[in-house]
């Protein structure tokens, strides 16, 4: 962010705005409409000064050090402070807080609400929020009186201090220094922008009046409250349940259908994209089981499935290499023996295996007699034929043979 930019907020809602000049020689503005000051606002911390008589300001002892704690113990304290239910309040304390002696700042929620959604409305997002009286200047062991035309507000501590109709000023002031009678300030700076003729002579019973200093500013008090703002002598308002209070920039608002149809649609793709990787993933996984399933079929004798297809090719070049050098090879034996099982339909065959020049099949047929007349249809083509194994179960015979050239 570059720059800070301050509003103020009236009692009656109305607002004044104060941008200061930079670096860059820009003059400094001013300005009393919210929407005027929308556009200004980008890239800048806005800080919002909300009155005194709207909050109330105490110090309270609080013996723990942990700041979650400390606010869970806080409505406790000031039960007998607020006028209402401690629920309708928020409490806010500052980033840095003295060890046990706890500044607190009280504020309804209906007013944090109503501010909030002002500045929602002119789509103006604060980052800061504090009581303005928090913002006057403060000398050590001074009291700083602001006195307007309606309202004053005195700063008698760095968090402490309250706001009060102007014409009851002098009553609340002579309070004051009964309240403060072992801690009374040792001058008084009051700083008057009253515009209206007035008869306000601040005298205050018991204080010296060589020590009331009155300086008589032209201009708007904003520019007083801007030159002293310092985020540690504030009360940020916006912690705890309002530092997530976002307002969306109106510049993108137009766009925000498009981004929505836009967001959906690439949900839907990407949906869509997962369930085709799983669809094909299933694919995968069951062509390499029918891929393992063949190959253990056709090559027994294999123990480990590294490249089917390059060892299948690599097995019949061995068969084929076999046949061309006259031997009885693979696929001769295989011929001669499938012309022989093509006379029986019933023969479910299970396995083929070639070794040593033997071949060894595996297979169901209907009865031993059909076997054994398979037996010999194959010795017909001039194999030798070896039952290895014949058992019945149930209507056929699950047997094993072993074909070899006849010697």
């Amino acid at each position: 962010m570059t720059g800070i930019i301050f509003f103020r907020l009236h009692q009656d809602n109305s607002t004044d705005w104060y941008l200061p000049e930079d670096e860059s020689g820009r003059l400094a503005q001013y300005g009393s409409s919210l929407s005027d000051a929308t556009e200004l606002c980008r890239g800048k911390k806005v800080v919002v000064f909300i009155p005194g008589s709207c909050v109330h300001l105490s110090t309270h002892l609080i013996p723990v050090r942990s700041r979650q704690k400390i606010l869970q113990a806080i409505p406790f304290t000031m039960e007998d402070e607020l006028i209402g239910d401690v629920d309708e309040f928020h409490f806010a304390i500052p980033a840095r807080t003295p060890q046990n002696n706890i500044p607190v700042c009280a504020v309804s929620h209906e007013k944090m609400e109503m501010v909030l959604s002002l500045f929602h409305d002119a789509d103006i997002q604060p980052q800061v929020m504090t009581p303005d009286l928090l913002a006057l200047p403060l000398q050590t062991n001074h009291w700083t009186i602001l006195v307007e035309n309606n309202e004053t507000s005195t700063l008698t501590g760095q968090f402490s201090g309250f706001t009060v109709d102007t014409n009851g000023l002098d009553t609340c002031l002579e309070l004051a220094m009964q309240e403060t009678e072992d801690n009374m300030p040792a001058k008084i700076d009051i700083i008057d922008f009253r515009t209206l003729d007035t008869d306000i002579k601040f005298e205050i019973p018991g204080f010296d009046p060589d020590n009331i200093t009155i300086t008589h500013p032209a201009g708007n008090p904003i520019t007083l409250l801007a030159e002293n703002y310092t985020d540690a002598a504030a009360i940020n308002l916006l912690q705890g349940t309002y530092a997530t209070r976002k307002v969306r920039n109106p510049s993108l608002r137009k766009w925000y259908p498009a981004l929505t149809v836009l967001a959906i649609m690439l949900f839907i793709k990407a949906a869509s994209g997962l369930i085709e990787y799983r669809r094909i993933s299933n694919e995968i996984n069951l062509l390499d089981r029918q891929i393992k399933t063949t190959f253990n079929r056709a090559l027994p004798d294999v123990r480990r499935m590294v490249n089917p297809r390059v060892q299948m090719e690599q097995r019949l070049k061995q068969l084929r290499h076999s046949d061309g050098q006259g031997k009885t090879g693979f696929l001769a034996m295989l011929d001669k023996s499938a012309k022989a099982l093509k006379l029986y339909n019933k023969i479910t065959l299970k396995g083929i295996n070639f070794r040593n020049d033997q071949l060894d099949m595996e297979f169901t047929i209907g009865d031993l007699q059909k076997l054994e007349k398979l037996k010999q249809a194959i010795s017909l083509k001039g194999m030798k034929v070896e039952i290895r194994s014949a058992a019945v179960q149930g209507n056929v015979v699950s047997a094993r043979l072993r074909i070899r050239e006849a010697e």
